[in-house]
């Protein structure tokens, strides 16, 4: 009986290290994969909550300075109390530094932001209507200070008529960050969605790929080894003439030459 010493196909020690190194090489592309997935995907939420958190900071401090400098202007009038004064220039400066940081954050702010125009044009109609009465609360001051106390209520008059409108427009601005708000949402849900997904089908591709390695490299040792069964059965049956000479794993080709 003869049979080639050595075999092209490699020995079963060498397709098991090969098999099992594929294996474990398509498990940690998968784990790094999506590792990085889940990186990134935490990264877009923390960016667009922290968005979404300065939004509201912003929405919040403005209605509230809005709130405080109306109430500080009609104390002085019916007071002149000057830390009421004081309390209606503060508050008014105060509101249109939060004006000037939400134009700001618009102009940072990617394409991808939600009715992002309107925001703009609606945050521009509150300061001009907020500046107006600011303007017509400090004549109606002035006008008091120098005892004009009719032409001072007149003046007053026509900001609290102006107050219903500015407000409608704050209550437009929060009712506009809250769509922005259930759309972002919707956003994170959909791209978490998605990415879920492709993390599915990356593991599902690594089984596959890792299972399909796994039986070949069975088959490439399952069949060398019922090849040689079948030539130690016909040996124990008596017959000497049988003869293995197909290509095995180098071992097979050992154990098939001495037998």
């Amino acid at each position: 009986m003869t049979a080639p010493a050595s075999s092209g196909r490699g020995t079963i020690r060498g397709r098991l290290t090969l098999g099992f190194t594929v294996l474990i090489a398509l498990l940690l592309v998968a784990g790094v994969l999506a590792r990085r997935t889940m990186t990134q995907m935490s990264v877009a939420i923390d960016a667009t909550l922290k968005e979404v958190q300065e939004e509201a900071r912003q929405s919040a401090e403005l209605s509230g300075d809005v709130t405080q400098t109306i109430e500080a202007a009609n104390s002085y009038v019916g007071t002149r109390d000057t830390m009421a004064l004081a309390a209606f220039r503060a508050y008014g400066w105060r509101a249109h530094e939060v004006q000037r940081a939400m134009n700001a954050r618009l102009g940072r702010a990617s394409e991808r932001n939600v009715r992002k125009d309107e925001e703009a044009g609606l945050i521009a109609e509150i300061d001009s209507r907020f500046s107006d009465l600011e303007v017509r609360y400090a004549l109606a001051h002035r006008l008091i200070d120098v005892g004009r106390v009719g032409e001072s209520a007149r003046q007053e008059a026509l900001a609290r008529g102006a107050i219903s409108e500015l407000l409608a427009d704050i209550e437009k601005l929060g009712a506009l960050k809250a769509a922005k708000v259930a759309s972002v949402s919707a956003g994170l849900t959909a791209d978490a969605d998605r990415r879920s997904m492709m993390l599915v089908v990356l593991i599902g591709v690594a089984v596959v790929i890792g299972s399909i390695g796994v039986v070949v490299t069975v088959r490439s040792i399952s069949r060398p080894l019922d090849l040689l069964v079948r030539h130690a059965r016909s040996l124990s049956e008596g017959d000497l003439t049988v003869r293995t000479d197909a290509q095995l794993p180098a071992e097979f080709q050992i154990l098939a030459a001495a037998m």
